[in-house]
C-alpha cells in the first residue's frame, strides 16, 4: 500500500525534468476485410466507443471492407525516465525514451489474472 500511495504522490508532483510527452493524433484507417472495431482499437491503440463515436458507427454492425474511418491516437506519455521503457497499464501502451526523448510507442495487449 505504501508503493501506491508513493507512487500516485510522484504522478501528482509537476516536474520541470519531465515535462509532459503527447503522442499521436488526428489519422484515417481503411478498414481491411475482418477488420472489427474491437481489432482496429487494439491495433492502433484507440478507444473503441471513441471510434465508434466519431464515425457515427454502431459497434455491433460490420464494417465495410474500404470504409475509411477517423481515428484519434492522441495520448499523453508518461515521462519518469530519461532512458529506459514505460508500460502504460491503462492505456494499454509501450512507451521507449533515449536520451530524455521519446523514441517509440507502441499499443500493447494486457493480459487478464488468472482466476482462482
Amino acid at each position: 500500500m505504501k508503493h501506491i500511495f508513493a507512487l500516485c504522490l510522484f504522478l501528482l508532483i509537476p516536474s520541470r525534468a519531465y515535462p509532459a510527452v503527447i503522442t499521436g493524433g488526428e489519422t484515417s484507417y481503411r478498414v481491411v476485410e475482418g477488420d472489427s472495431l474491437l481489432l482496429i482499437s487494439a491495433k492502433l491503440g484507440a478507444n473503441m466507443k471513441a471510434i465508434a463515436r466519431e464515425n457515427s458507427l454502431d459497434p455491433d454492425e460490420d464494417l465495410q471492407s474500404g470504409q475509411e474511418l477517423r481515428v484519434n491516437t492522441r495520448k499523453i506519455a508518461p515521462r519518469a525516465v530519461d532512458d529506459g521503457i514505460i508500460v502504460d497499464v491503462p492505456g494499454r501502451m509501450l512507451y521507449y525514451f533515449k536520451a530524455g526523448k521519446l523514441a517509440l510507442s507502441f499499443p500493447v495487449g494486457l493480459g487478464m489474472p488468472r482466476s482462482r
